[in-house]
């Protein structure tokens, strides 16, 4: 196969901590899938790389529930109309012997990079997350739109002489479920409101998601990023502590960063 813009060190610490399942294939007869992100292995019901080879041959044509020419041509079609991209409502299989739904997004990689790899998103696993383009209650861009736009960003970063420090941020927020049942839905989305909201003005030059009910993610380019996790920090315990105290006892706000180019090929 040959060696991608993405190495299996960038897909680990790109995908690895993602909400939604993950997987990465060769675009050949063999669908070799050369990674899988943890949430997949959970979709698939397998405890480890291992348990999901096994049950699929570690072969795309062995995780989907579906006739293999059909699924070829679906794919094919889709990508000579798009380019670089398709969409897929299926059934992969599971260690337990059941199938389940899925939504997928597939994107090529850049052909100029010489790869020949398919990146792919579950979108939507029985209705769980949301496939909206833009969310209703924030007016933020959803998981669709994310992923389309990150993946160009990021592609477009990588084929610079001197690429930009991109940031990866997601925003989770803890037991955002449980307070939804304690106070009701009306609060909690007043509460995500807020959070859109602090977020857009500390990275108002930045791709901004609620890529999940309880989750956001930032796109951001260089900068102190540091300070500017603080600053939505700092603006939503300002913002909850005038809203209702209870929010503070219930609810946590955590982050995870990552340098998208501190692992590119060298």
């Amino acid at each position: 196969m040959d060696k991608s813009l993405y190495t299996l060190d960038f897909m680990r610490h790109t995908y690895e901590n993602f909400p939604i399942g993950v997987f990465v294939y060769g675009d050949d007869e063999q669908g070799e899938i050369v990674y899988t992100n943890p949430r997949m292995l959970a979709l698939c019901d397998c405890k480890n790389e291992r348990g999901f080879r096994e049950l699929t041959g570690g072969s795309l044509f062995g995780m989907i529930h579906k006739n293999r020419t059909l699924l070829l041509d679906d794919i094919k079609d889709q990508l000579h109309a798009s380019k670089d991209r398709f969409t897929l409502n299926c059934m992969i299989v599971t260690a337990n012997g059941s199938c389940r739904p899925v939504e997928l997004a597939g994107h090529v990689e850049d052909e100029k990079t010489g790869s020949h790899l398919i990146h792919v998103f579950v979108i939507n696993e029985k209705g769980r997350l949301p496939s909206y383009e833009v969310d209703s209650v924030t007016g933020l861009p959803g998981m669709r739109r994310f992923i389309a736009a990150a993946h160009e960003v990021v592609r477009e970063n990588a084929q610079k002489s001197h690429p930009d420090r991109l940031y990866l941020l997601f925003f989770n927020i803890s037991h955002f479920k449980m307070f939804n049942v304690n106070y009701g839905i009306t609060a909690g989305d007043k509460f995500l409101k807020m959070m859109g909201e602090s977020i857009r003005q500390v990275f108002s030059d930045s791709f901004i998601s609620r890529f999940d009910v309880d989750h956001f993610m930032v796109l951001a380019e260089g900068g102190d990023i540091d300070r500017c996790l603080k600053e939505v920090h700092d603006m939503m315990g300002v913002r909850i502590f005038f809203w209702t105290i209870l929010v503070v006892l219930t609810l946590s706000l955590s982050f995870l960063c990552i340098l998208l180019d501190s692992c590119r090929p060298r």
